[in-house]
């Protein structure tokens, strides 16, 4: 299971709110929640999935949608253009009545099939924390919901009753909690790895997840609402680091350890220890990584830039100039050292990651490629087989979990 996977199961833990995601090319289901195979509304009703993921794109990652019958989806998308879809949910309990012309109106012939109650916040919230995520940038429920009111696709009267029901309500939230600026600052403490300013601030910061400050701003119950913003911080944290320079790897092996820890735990007191430990964890890490860092050769370091950037394009002029290091030097040391050039290498590592979601994951042959950098699926099918000498679909057949 890649990395996305594992952080909406963990959302899907602390929700309960059904989760589908859809391929970039809106074919395959890669990962559900909530609902079995015979009861997915998108597993049966093709126009609805349609629908939903034409919302969103790479320019516009985040929507929010709602049907005829009030029923609201929130949807994100993906780097590579998946969508992730949650829902349906609804205001009010929805009665069997209600549920049997739903199931009707969408083919679904399983009477297993239920929607659930869930406020418009709470849905907010969930869909802003997997794009913040996904996307490294502090995402809020607010921007999801400011979404639904500028596309004016939906239903006019849910828009114009719900700006009035919502909207003071989010300002209020806004006015308590820890402010835009007091977040940057924390997260600059992190990336600087500077564990004191970070225990300076965090009392500051955990103001704002006291119980008079979080009421139902997000969610019925205060202790939901403080799991809620446990995961952003996880989520910002973590980003922090790894703009700070700590490798992507330990820094997300490290934010799966707390959300793992923030399912066993329900009290707020404990809530708030885990964030400040994690903080302080990753300020640490950042520190110590940078340190180590120093004293590292100009080969580890673009080694390390290459494994941060194995699913984006980049020039050995952009290496070199990260490093401060002449790129006809460096390229020559690069050689030296490891054997092969440095677009070689990074090649090889591209493959190693390949492999993993060959095996992990069901994504077709050319998302994989396309994900990886690769100028086609052919070219990635050749490379694949120059350093391992077979096919990928070969070596998928053989290693597939």
């Amino acid at each position: 299971m890649d990395r996305t996977q594992f952080f909406l199961e963990r959302i899907y833990k602390m929700t309960a709110i059904p989760i589908t995601m859809v391929d970039c090319h809106n074919d395959i289901l890669l990962f559900s929640r909530g609902y079995s195979e015979k009861s997915n509304p998108l597993q049966y009703c093709l126009q609805l999935k349609k629908r939903l993921c034409e919302k969103v794109s790479l320019e516009n990652p985040i929507a929010l949608d709602v049907d005829e019958e009030q029923y609201v989806y929130g949807i994100c998308a993906d780097l590579i253009g998946n969508i992730i879809i949650f829902g349906p949910t609804s205001e009010s309990k929805v009665n069997t009545d209600q549920l049997d012309k739903y199931r009707h109106k969408l083919g679904i012939l399983d009477t297993d099939f239920f929607v659930k109650q869930r406020n418009l916040n709470e849905l907010c919230a969930t869909v802003a924390t997997i794009a913040s995520f996904i996307w490294e940038k502090s995402i809020t429920e607010i921007d999801v919901l400011a979404q639904e009111f500028e596309q004016g696709e939906s239903d006019d009267n849910f828009k114009e009753n719900n700006r009035v029901k919502y909207r003071p309500e989010f300002f209020d939230y806004e006015e308590n909690r820890f402010t835009y600026s007091d977040e940057l600052n924390y997260m600059d403490a992190i990336k600087r790895g500077d564990p004191e300013s970070v225990k300076q601030s965090a009392s500051h910061r955990l103001e704002s997840f006291k119980k008079s400050n979080v009421g139902k701003q997000l969610a019925q119950k205060a202790t939901k609402q403080n799991e809620y913003m446990a995961v952003s911080a996880i989520v910002l944290a973590s980003r922090a680091a790894i703009e700070g320079g700590l490798d992507t790897y330990n820094a997300y092996l490290i934010s799966e350890h707390y959300m793992q820890r923030l399912e066993l735990i329900s009290g707020m007191n404990d809530i708030y220890k885990l964030i400040y430990d994690m903080t302080i964890r990753f300020a640490e890490l950042v520190r110590e990584n940078n340190i180590s860092k120093s004293n590292w050769s100009y080969v580890e370091q673009c080694k390390n830039f290459i494994d941060k950037h194995l699913n984006k394009q980049f020039t050995i002029d952009e290496v070199a100039d990260e490093i401060a290091v002449n790129k006809t030097y460096l390229s020559r040391k690069f050689s030296e050292e490891t054997g092969i050039g440095i677009q070689k290498y990074a090649q090889k590592k591209r493959i190693e990651a390949a492999k993993n979601m060959l095996e992990a994951t069901d994504f077709k042959l050319a998302t994989i490629a396309n994900y990886f950098c690769f100028t086609s699926q052919s070219h990635f099918g050749r490379v694949f087989k120059e350093f391992t000498g077979i096919t990928p679909q070969a070596y998928r057949n053989q290693n597939k979990n």
